[in-house]
């Protein structure tokens, strides 16, 4: 058991468990009867979202067949709410995914003739694959029924994700000069190399390698800082509080506050790097960055897992090597190329086709040379924090490093020219 926490009104009570292959956070929820979207915000913002387990009575059911009797059922704004949150964070209702067409209540009332489902347990998508059994028994409470979950944790093993430059580099002046400094050496490196397109791609390399070198040792530095910072904040508090005479802790009393602001300051830059890579829809005035924006980051990486494949049979595949092979066979036959002599199929489609023709000028306009002063014109329209192309280098990094890499990266258009001229002669001959 790593923590426990629970919030001010004691509704809701967590804690995060550490076993062999990773840890998980387990929530009891008992939620108001009118609607407090603060309840939702502590559960999201102390545990861990992507991988947690919230069970309880959240007084609300989440859609028609979770009523019977009393007045028709109908959305209320905590429901919305509800249910936009769980969109947001990837939780899950798991007895509906597990039982989709079963109708299953864990709340009766016979003096109001009414059932209803408001007790149930919400994952995150990440171990839905382990949820084996979800349902509801009768217990000794008096109107509610136990609600059961069989989970079973699977442990999986993710490789590295797609690289990105990280565009607050760019700011950092240690890291302009690291580049400008390395970039001479990295191009007498593979000055023999005859061919420029290659010799373009292998730069690049270096200077990712380079990247992800230093924003690691940048990172360690970091957190060996805040370590630091927590450690003499906990001695200064010691001081303050056990001194009966403030008046000679004057220095002690700066130093306190400037290394919490040190600490709130670097705080705040991991904040705004959390909710950026959690691409949240919304971000409240002046709201500090929160423990929820990191796990919507953490939720965010965990959507782009794929945890089961429904086949054309029917049968549901979640073992990580099926799945990987269903996809591969899936992709294979999709995109299977079959020789073709008769190119009757072609001709009919295109015979009645009217298409716009382009003048001679406007031809060898479109066609010619890619200048450099149009790359620089091109990357002005980028958004912030795109990419030009699939290398991971963001336009900031082109603009802000331009005139290192223009020869380079003009040389390397020239070759994609000169390579497409060369590869249409080869096919009309």
């Amino acid at each position: 058991m790593e923590a426990t926490g629970k919030d001010a009104e004691g509704r809701i009570v967590s804690v995060n468990l550490i076993y062999s292959s990773g840890r998980i956070s387990i929530c009891n929820v008992y939620a108001p009867n009118d609607s407090q979207q603060e309840q939702n915000r502590y559960l999201l913002s102390n545990t861990e979202i992507s991988s947690l387990v919230v069970g309880g009575d959240w007084n609300v059911t989440l859609q028609a067949m979770d009523k019977k009797g009393g007045l028709p059922w109908r959305p209320t704004l905590y429901r919305d709410k509800h249910v936009s949150i769980m969109d947001d964070t990837g939780f899950i209702d798991v007895l509906r995914k597990l039982n989709p067409n079963e109708r299953s209540f864990s709340y009766e009332s016979k003096s109001l003739k009414v059932s209803s489902r408001i007790d149930f347990y919400l994952i995150s998508k990440s171990i839905t694959n382990g949820a084996v059994k979800a349902n509801t028994k009768v217990s000794n409470a008096p109107d509610h029924k136990a609600v059961v979950l069989d989970l079973r944790i699977l442990s999986e093993k993710r490789g590295p994700g797609l690289w990105k430059f990280n565009n607050s580099l760019v700011e950092d002046n240690e890291f302009v000069e690291l580049i400008k400094k390395s970039y001479q050496a990295i191009r007498e490196k593979y000055l023999d190399l005859k061919d420029d397109r290659l010799k373009w791609e292998l730069i690049k390399m270096e200077i990712r390698s380079i990247t992800i070198s230093y924003t690691k040792y940048k990172g360690k530095q970091c957190r060996n800082r805040v370590t630091e910072l927590q450690n003499r904040l906990e001695a200064l508090e010691i001081i303050i509080n056990n001194s009966h005479n403030e008046e000679q802790l004057n220095a002690e009393i700066r130093e306190y506050d400037n290394l919490k602001t040190e600490l709130q300051r670097i705080n705040e830059a991991k904040g705004k790097g959390a909710i950026l890579r959690s691409k949240a829809r919304w971000v409240e005035q002046g709201e500090k960055p929160l423990k929820y924006f990191f796990n919507l980051e953490k939720s965010n990486f965990n959507r782009k897992v794929i945890t089961e494949i429904k086949r054309e049979d029917g049968k549901t595949i979640v073992e990580e090597h099926e799945i990987l092979k269903e996809i591969e066979s899936f992709y294979g036959e999709l995109y299977a190329s079959q020789v073709v002599d008769d190119n009757k199929a072609f001709d009919d489609f295109t015979c009645d086709l009217q298409t716009a023709k382009l003048t001679d000028e406007e031809r060898e306009k479109l066609e010619g040379y890619t200048t450099i002063e149009e790359c620089a014109k091109v990357l002005k329209t980028f958004s912030p924090g795109k990419s030009p192309g699939d290398d991971g280098f963001t336009a900031e990094f082109y603009t802000s490093f331009f005139d290192l890499v223009r020869r380079d990266l003009g040389i390397n258009f020239t070759c994609i020219k000169q390579w497409k001229e060369i590869n249409s002669l080869y096919k009309l001959t």
